[in-house]
């Protein structure tokens, strides 16, 4: 009777990994056009987003009409309950103030919406979903700016990360993983 609940606490053990593993994860970043796509595409790829670093940023294409606009996936169906924003081009303080930053923005769910105002201010800041976004993607929309130094500075955003139940769903710990591949890159998100 006794090595029942031995028994029984070895599995739970032995199924722990494979339950952790189960968490959902960012698995891609995708805009329909960014900044220097065709020129440089590996440069303001929306990746960048994902990695943690404030060396990389995407920034949405410039002009009239232009929609700075991305849609963000995970491995499996996440709960988003906090994000953590760097608006703006965070690799050198000029580049801060040169390119447009966002102000306000939108996260969008399969079946829920929220949206948020963040301060111009360089570094991370971070901002509750109450109640939460879920689904297997969602889409993260500027819908106003901080305006760059020209009236038609494209708007950046250093970095994204999302959190589910405290625990960080992307950052430095997959930056090795984000690396633009021309080849897959038309099937990100298929």
């Amino acid at each position: 009777m006794r090595s029942l609940p031995i028994l029984i606490t070895l599995l739970l053990l032995a199924l722990a990994p494979r339950a952790l593993a189960a968490q959902p994860a960012v698995g891609y970043a995708q805009a329909a056009d960014y900044l220097e796509k065709d020129q440089h595409p590996g440069r303001y790829t929306p990746l960048n987003v994902l990695d943690g670093r404030d060396r990389t940023v995407w920034c949405a294409p410039e002009g009239e009409g232009a929609r700075p606009l991305m849609t963000i996936g995970f491995k499996g169906v996440a709960t988003v309950d906090e994000v953590r924003i760097y608006t703006g081009n965070g690799s050198t303080r000029q580049a801060f103030k040169a390119y447009a930053r966002a102000k306000r923005l939108t996260l969008e769910g399969k079946a829920s919406a929220r949206g948020f105002t963040v301060e111009d201010k360089r570094g991370l800041q971070m901002v509750p979903l109450s109640p939460p976004v879920s689904g297997g993607w969602v889409t993260l929309e500027v819908v106003e700016t901080y305006p760059g130094a020209e009236p038609q500075a494209p708007v950046c955003i250093t970095d994204i990360v999302f959190y589910s139940e405290g625990r960080a769903l992307n950052g430095t710990r997959i930056a090795s993983l984000l690396k633009y591949n021309a080849p897959t890159a038309p099937l990100l998100g298929t």
